[in-house]
């Protein structure tokens, strides 16, 4: 099920290559920061072109007119999740359930169809891995290609999630910090045990052992079978041990290692505080704020149905204090609600709003 198939284009699919148009910062020219932009569900690359051009005119716009002394380039690293999701052969069979057939297509259902399947995926542990997975592979080619480009670049690292995407983005920045614990245990242990923990091989990353044939097989035929030992027993007065580097990882945590550091996470029309609410499985690090491994900010538009709050989630009492209004260029009508014009536009019942 894993397996990719020829994504539906039939064009071969390139981690490292940006799936969308991307204005690129010239090489001899500064970078002052670097934004990682995670998409939500049902993103097709015709939609998610036209947000990332939007977003990208939106951010020269504001630099032109409001700081037009700033000299600041942000380059975006536009990540494509789905497109590699289209390419699982159990999507063609999901697919293949939306009744066509006989005239039944329905603009609405297929809309419906693509977002819910999306949170489905990400609902069961095996592709909500897959996903996870494919969003820090993608982002560390196109990291590698960047710095290839800009090697002398120093400054911040952000990611950038809407939608489903600020999840997976949450996710993703967790798993950095439990790894980040992981290898300072794994380093301590060293230290430990008389080295200075400095060759001690990454937690959870993956060590190769002797080969399986030659003279490698021979020696561990006929070495003994190992015998189970017991725990030395403590003394009553003994410090406890400290956890081992695996106890904190999560499953599939070593396949989830970034390449660089990415200090502050911005969430946008973001439903992470209901996935933190109902889904014991993901990472509690946003419970305790004052240890979190990254600054989060979580934007919300009086209008979008499923952007919700994180901060009730952390402390109950914050469901009474209002949403702080955050200074911006432009926005939407905030007066009244769009959704049903563009639900509709969406029915071919007349022009609906922007999507972006």
């Amino acid at each position: 099920e894993h397996v990719r198939a020829p994504p539906p284009d039939g064009d071969p699919f390139d981690p490292s290559a940006q799936p969308v148009p991307v204005a690129t910062v010239d090489a001899h020219l500064p970078v002052g920061a670097v934004l990682c932009v995670v998409h939500g569900v049902g993103a097709s690359t015709a939609t998610l072109s036209r947000n990332v051009a939007a977003l990208q005119a939106a951010h020269a716009t504001v630099m032109a007119r409001v700081l037009p002394d700033v000299e600041f380039r942000t380059q975006l690293l536009v990540v494509h999740w789905r497109r590699a999701l289209l390419g699982l052969r159990v999507h063609a069979r999901l697919q293949a359930l939306i009744p066509t057939a006989g005239g039944w297509d329905n603009g609405l259902r297929q809309f419906v169809s693509d977002k819910v399947a999306d949170l489905h995926f990400y609902a069961q542990p095996t592709y909500r891995a897959v996903i996870l997975r494919e969003v820090a592979e993608q982002l560390n080619a196109q990291w590698g290609v960047f710095k290839a480009r800009h090697p002398d670049f120093c400054g911040p690292v952000a990611l950038y999630g809407h939608s489903l995407g600020s999840v997976i983005s949450y996710e993703l920045l967790a798993a950095q910090a439990r790894l980040a614990e992981a290898d300072g245990l794994a380093a301590a242990a060293a230290a430990a045990t008389g080295g200075d923990g400095a060759d001690a091989a990454p937690a959870g990353s993956v060590v190769p052992g002797p080969a399986p044939g030659g003279a490698d097989r021979g020696a561990l035929a006929a070495a003994p079978p190992a015998t189970a030992t017991a725990a030395p027993t403590l003394p009553p007065d003994a410090p406890p041990l400290p956890p081992s580097p695996e106890s904190v990882l999560f499953p599939g945590d070593e396949f989830l290692r970034l390449d660089f550091t990415a200090d502050t996470l911005f969430t946008v029309g973001s439903p992470l505080g209901q996935f933190l609410t109902l889904d014991a499985t993901l990472s509690p690090v946003l419970a305790s704020p004052e240890r979190l491994p990254f600054r989060l900010y979580n934007y919300m538009h009086p209008n979008d149905p499923v952007a919700l709050r994180v901060e009730p989630w952390v402390d109950p009492r914050y469901a009474v204090v209002p949403p702080v209004t955050a200074p911006h260029w432009q926005s939407m009508d905030t007066s009244s609600s769009s959704i049903p014009r563009w639900f509709g536009a969406l029915l071919g019942g007349g022009r609906g709003g922007s999507d972006r």
